[in-house]
């Protein structure tokens, strides 16, 4: 996801894409990772990429909607769950978003 930060985007492979392009791709791998969602709600990792693909969103849009902040919340619900040893990592991850 790195690679569609708008700040390091000239460092990386796809530096030219346009805004639209970026928030095209980011969506299309959020519908893929959403799908993946169905069959592995027991997985950490596929929250992780969720939240990855919506602050993703947010820096290439320049803002964090509202909808977007109750989706990283819900994920993050989860997260405490699958992985209790990192609450204190998810418990900063929520308040950042206040």
């Amino acid at each position: 996801m790195c690679t569609f930060d708008p700040e390091i985007a000239k460092q990386t492979m796809a530096p030219n894409l346009s805004k639209a392009d970026r928030l095209a791709y980011i969506a299309g791998e959020r519908e893929f990772i959403e799908d993946m969602l169905v069959d592995t709600k027991d997985c950490k990792w596929v929250y992780q990429a969720l939240i990855g693909c919506a602050l993703a969103t947010a820096k290439v849009e320049g803002t964090f909607s509202a909808e977007a902040t109750e989706d990283v919340r819900r994920w993050v619900v989860e997260l405490r769950t699958l992985d209790p040893l990192r609450k204190g990592r998810w418990d900063d991850l929520e308040r950042s978003l206040a």
